[in-house]
């Protein structure tokens, strides 16, 4: 469990992230798993946190229903072809997700000349984000008014680390004259047989400023040899800045997972928290994730 500091409809408060729970096969059924829980929420309560939080999957999902914890509704899974896959099998006629998130796309040359259309033209990679990166993304924490983890330059640094294997790609918008407009982050890795792209993070004073330099980390991904981009957002906001860029959504039923927000409230916090029992309050990137 770690502890980070939030934002919710421009107020502070503290919230507690359970970045894994799991018990060994051996010592299931024993109730464990729900003393755990009951350990990490006394120590989050008596640091001062508002609420709890995790992302289960479908097997631990229900132990935290159970233990009284609240499901605001699945995130959305979305995609963005690139290209045509390098691999035939890659998107052949069976049911592999992969071959089923191109298929969703429309034609790849469409997807191409949307992003083209689509990025800011002073969007560009940067080697780090520094003060004025995390500087921007607090001030748009501020207008956003739903919950959102606030993105210091300290959890920056820790999250998305300068490193000579080059794991992600950072990019900015703006900041010709004052502070950035957005800023995005990516990753990329072969899956599949495709090479996938991931829009780890995204945050912007606005959503055009947003979908400008979405769309150039993607074409920075296309450049790299990406065949699909794969974003997970919650809000509806952040829905409509990918579509906006060329992002599909992919339905429920499609998916191979689900991706699942579980939270429960301090004592005393129920009625400050209501907001949060519906998945579009909450600004969730790949990137609030521990790892992708």
């Amino acid at each position: 469990m770690e502890c980070f500091p939030f934002m919710l409809a421009g107020e502070p408060l503290l919230g507690a992230v359970l970045t894994g729970v799991m018990v060994h096969p051996g010592w299931r059924r024993r109730g464990i798993f729900l003393a755990l829980l009951e350990a990490c929420e006394r120590r989050a309560w008596e640091l001062g946190a508002a609420f709890v939080t995790t992302m289960p999957n479908e097997q631990s999902r229900p132990g935290f229903v159970k233990r009284g914890y609240t499901d605001p509704g699945e995130r959305t899974l979305m995609v963005l072809p690139l290209a045509r896959p390098s691999r035939p099998e890659a998107s052949g006629s069976g049911s592999g997700w992969a071959g089923a998130a191109l298929r969703l796309g429309a034609r790849v040359s469409a997807a191409n000349r949307r992003l083209r259309r689509a990025t800011t033209a002073d969007a560009c990679g940067v080697d780090r984000f520094g003060r004025e990166v995390a500087e921007m993304m607090r001030r748009a924490a501020e207008q956003w008014p739903g919950l959102i983890q606030l993105r210091s330059e300290e959890w920056l640094s820790w999250r998305y680390p300068c490193s000579a294997s080059g794991d992600y790609r950072r990019w900015v918008a703006g900041g010709g004259s004052g502070l950035p407009e957005a800023a995005a982050v990516t990753a990329r890795e072969r899956r599949r047989g495709l090479e996938v792209g991931y829009l780890v993070d995204l945050v912007g004073l606005d959503e055009g400023a947003a979908a400008g330099v979405a769309a150039a980390a993607c074409r920075g991904l296309s450049d790299e040899g990406a065949e699909l981009v794969i974003a997970v957002v919650s809000c509806r906001q952040l829905v409509q800045t990918l579509r906006r860029v060329g992002f599909r959504t992919v339905p429920p039923w499609l998916s191979p997972k689900h991706f699942y927000t579980v939270y429960r409230p301090a004592p005393g916090q129920e009625g400050r928290l209501a907001p949060l029992q519906e998945i579009g309050c909450w600004y969730q990137t790949l990137g609030d994730w521990d790892t992708v």
